[in-house]
């Protein structure tokens, strides 16, 4: 009796211990994660393959800023300026919002001071620091051969000068700078030892000249209106 009592208790051991074993695997697969839509698994994903993801997108959005601010960094150096279109000369420039014009019908003029502007007359005492001038010959000479001539009449007027070629939307100008000399009686004596800057070229029919003259100008206001001038000239465009 007392021998199959124990034999009973054995088995009751046993059971339980076998019960056991099998309620705490079933716990610990209850515990791992399983993988779901917001959680996705990639088995056949090598190691360190989330790291470099997350590195190349974090050099693309660098990228991504630095194209943003290199277009944030353009700005127009002519924003603010004026233009002026003459539809009979064929072209159109920018000039500051600070600076006058004049719009005659023999030149245009430009200047920082507005009793430059006052008055459309002819020589050297209406004219302001900076003006376009535009020439055309129905007869006679035809706009290459006076050019021409323009440039040999430059040529011997100016002294201590320099010359050369540059280009203003597309067309070719001769540009001189350099100190007025005595040369003929129709020189006027105020500007002789003077000097000026000035670009000779052909549009269609006109010969241009445009010319900054120095010799009213304070030394203070040269080297302003030095820049002026070019900034001007670098604006030309003109219609085909």
């Amino acid at each position: 009796m007392a021998k199959n009592f124990s034999i009973a208790t054995a088995i009751i051991v046993i059971v339980i211990g076998v019960v056991a074993v099998v309620w705490s695997q079933e716990k610990n697969q209850r515990q791992v994660p399983t993988p779901t839509e917001n959680s996705p698994v990639n088995q056949n994903q090598p190691p360190g393959q989330d790291n470099q993801q997350q590195a190349n997108n974090q050099n693309q959005q660098q990228n991504n800023q630095n194209n943003n601010n290199g277009q944030q960094q353009v700005v127009d150096p002519y924003e603010g300026w004026q233009t002026h279109k003459n539809e009979e000369w064929g072209f159109e420039i920018k000039y500051p919002s600070s600076i006058y014009i004049r719009d005659c019908s023999s030149l245009i003029g430009f200047s920082k001071e507005i009793e430059d502007i006052t008055g459309c007359g002819e020589g050297h005492e209406t004219l302001t620091p900076i003006n376009i001038v535009a020439t055309i010959y129905d007869i006679g000479d035809g706009p290459d051969e006076l050019l021409q001539k323009n440039i040999n009449y430059y040529d011997e007027a100016l002294g201590q000068k320099t010359k050369r070629v540059v280009v203003l939307d597309g067309i070719q100008a001769t540009e001189f700078s350099g100190i007025w000399k005595s040369r003929d009686e129709i020189m006027k004596r105020e500007i002789i030892d003077t000097k000026t800057k000035m670009l000779l070229f052909v549009n269609g029919d006109y010969v241009f000249s445009v010319a900054l003259d120095y010799y009213n100008l304070d030394e203070d206001a040269v080297s302003d209106y030095e820049s002026i001038f070019d900034d001007i000239v670098s604006t030309f465009k003109f219609q085909q």
